[in-house]
């Protein structure tokens, strides 16, 4: 999709793109598909955007995902950084929510508080290992 870019530390092992009327209700999902057996890494779809408007308040981020025999795990990520920092201020991949091996649709949610002290949202759907991952969000 425009103004999403691939990241990670494996974003060639993974296939990534626009799978019209693989959604809910037939929309477009987007997908992203490991290319080989053994991946030691993960890949994204990401895309960064300020937090002006969201300064000081919380937010939430909020989409479908559906699932194809993920091995490692797969998830949102949302993060909201500092300026001129490597340091996040607000963080959540659902790591410890993990999306793992073959799941129907379901609403998976992210709240995080954005500091003043905010300069960028990063937001990303993250692949790790071996999966076929679907994710669908409603506009």
């Amino acid at each position: 999709p425009s103004d999403w870019f691939r990241a990670g530390s494996k974003p060639t092992c993974y296939q990534m793109q626009i799978d019209s009327s693989a959604g809910q209700d037939g929309k477009n999902a987007l997908t992203i598909k490991s290319t080989e057996k053994s991946i030691n890494g993960f890949g994204t779809l990401m895309q960064n955007f300020l937090p002006t408007k969201y300064l000081g308040k919380r937010i939430r981020l909020s989409g479908y995902m559906k699932s194809v025999d993920v091995k490692g795990w797969a998830g949102f990520w949302l993060r909201v950084d500092q300026e001129n920092s490597k340091k996040w201020l607000s963080f959540d991949n659902m790591e410890k929510r993990a999306i793992k091996g073959t799941t129907d649709w379901k609403k998976y949610e992210i709240v995080l508080y954005v500091p003043l002290n905010a300069f960028i949202f990063v937001f990303l759907l993250k692949c790790s290992t071996i999966c076929s991952l679907k994710r669908w969000v409603s506009p």
